[in-house]
């Protein structure tokens, strides 16, 4: 066994001897190789192909880099032999990039290798869409792996893309559609490209629906009898309401226009004389829809205006037709209605738990033919109708803030101050005046008296009302639960009043001579 051993070791011995001996040949570099390719980069279609490349070099060359789907037809070749490249069919939706080398000796040149996918351009969306003639947005939803779309509009300048976006693996893209001020309908088409593919989108805005006067004066001079014409175009059908003191004594229509989208009304009116001006504002309607309006007004040469402090009594008198109020000049004119008006009632004469805003009445007496005024449950604290024109009769109800009534010399001889529902007084005194009132009413029987609310009244004043021959002061609960009664406590009257005014009041309230 030793002796095995020893010429196992011995042959070993003689194994290192002998490589050691032999001298390994040295690698020469050569650092004037050199290679070029004619191209960068080569590419093929989702079927494949096969590219070729020419090497220009200095020796023999070889290629490093692996690829499943790019194969060089050889690993190595001669001194500038071509380099062909096989890139097998892409299925998939996405491009596919590898990279070889091709090297001699030191020297080193790059290719990339691209395989293109299969694009696709898939409208997931409608291909047609309408809007309204408002401005709106439209969203295309698209499948598809091209990474830059074109858009084209046809010359549809009020269509603008305003967003793109990737979402749950589908494009989304935005378009802006302008607010249409076209009296037709128009048509527009998004037309969506790229890699050769291309899809489309038609767009239909809406028209939009129009009525507006193009003639006829909107503000005529002069209060006789006259006959006006009204030219309405519009691109639907339009009723319209004419107010009392205008007549239609023709219409005319005409077709629709091809190029404008519009169609004529010519209307007649006839307006009679009347006693001041009158205006109104006709609406053009479309079904329940206003579609346009024309304001017209029959213009007093002289006009006359009221002075209307409150503006909450102003806007009451400018809804009921007696007035016009000119923002800008802050002047009321009084239109005809306010210049033949007899009656009127300012706040209301019902029973009602709220009280209106109106806090004054100054300003009515320009109203020249005003007889009778009522005035009901609102905030006025002085009524002074001592320059009133024409009135006769004055009735006041629940004037919780009311202060001071002043009746001057006109011939009225009772004057109704009632208190009723659910109002109550709310002031500590009250003055009356007038030299020709004989009766007074300032009795109330209301619910708040009953509740005990009346606690700030403590007195009334009718010295200066020396024709007076009748007064009624007691104020009474109208509820069946709560009997308080009012907190009245004098009544200021003259002597000559003491010994002939019959007066109806509350037991507590005492008569003091002024």
């Amino acid at each position: 066994m030793k002796k095995i051993l020893s010429i196992i070791a011995i042959a070993a011995a003689l194994s290192l001897t002998a490589c050691s001996d032999k001298d390994d040949p040295e690698e020469v570099v050569d650092y004037n190789a050199s290679v070029t390719l004619s191209e960068s980069s080569v590419s093929a279609g989702p079927e494949g192909g096969i590219c070729s490349v020419k090497v220009t070099s200095s020796g023999d060359w070889r290629i490093s880099g692996f690829c499943e789907w790019a194969t060089p037809s050889a690993e190595v070749g001669k001194k500038d032999q071509d380099l062909t490249i096989n890139i097998a069919p892409n299925d998939s939706d996405k491009a596919r990039v590898a990279y070889f080398k091709v090297f001699v000796g030191p020297a080193v040149a790059n290719l990339m290798v691209v395989s293109l996918p299969a694009f696709g351009l898939e409208l997931l969306s409608n291909d047609a869409v309408s809007v309204n003639a408002d401005a709106n947005q439209v969203k295309v939803i698209l499948k598809t792996n091209v990474t830059d779309l074109k858009c084209d509009f046809g010359g549809a300048d009020w269509i603008v893309k305003s967003d793109e976006i990737e979402a749950l693996g589908k494009r989304v893209l935005t378009f802006d559609i302008a607010r249409s001020r076209e009296f037709k309908a128009r048509d527009g088409k998004i037309t969506i490209s790229g890699e050769g593919l291309s899809t489309s989108v038609d767009v239909a805005q809406a028209q939009r629906d129009t009525a507006f006067a193009v003639e006829g004066v909107s503000i005529v001079k002069g209060l006789e009898a006259m006959d006006l014409t009204l030219t309405v175009k519009s691109n639907v059908d339009i009723t319209y309401s004419l107010p009392s003191w205008l007549a239609k004594t023709s219409e005319e229509n005409t077709d629709m226009d091809e190029e404008t989208g519009l169609k004529t009304k010519t209307i007649g009116l006839h307006a009679d004389a009347c006693g001041g001006s009158r205006a109104t504002t006709l609406q053009f309607k479309q079904g329940s829809n206003v579609r346009g309006s024309v304001y017209i007004k029959q213009q007093n040469p002289n006009p006359v205006f009221a002075e209307i402090k409150d503006s909450n009594l102003a806007t009451s008198l400018e809804k009921s037709g007696w007035i016009l109020f000119d923002p800008t000049t802050g002047k009321s004119e009084i239109l005809e209605a306010g210049m033949t008006g007899t009656t009127l009632t300012v706040g209301t004469m019902s029973n009602s738990y709220s009280v209106n805003s109106i806090a004054s009445i100054e300003g009515l007496e320009a109203f020249p033919a005003l007889a009778t005024l009522n005035v009901g449950f609102c905030m006025v604290d002085k009524v002074d109708v001592s320059k009133y024109p024409a009135l006769t009769t004055v009735t006041l109800l629940s004037l919780g803030y009311l202060t001071e009534v002043n009746l001057g010399d006109k011939e009225i001889e009772k004057l109704s101050c009632k208190t009723t529902g659910y109002g109550y007084q709310r002031t500590e005194s009250v003055v009356f005046k007038g030299s020709k009132v004989k009766e007074i009413d300032f009795s109330g029987s209301s619910t708040y008296i009953g509740y005990g609310n009346e606690t700030a009244l403590k007195s009334i004043d009718v010295t200066a009302c020396p024709a007076l021959e009748k007064l009624n002061t007691k104020r009474v609960s109208s509820s069946s639960y709560y009997k308080n009664e009012t907190s009245l406590e004098t009544i200021y009257m003259t002597s000559a009043q003491v010994e002939t005014v019959a007066v109806t009041k509350n037991d507590k309230t005492e008569i003091v001579v002024k």
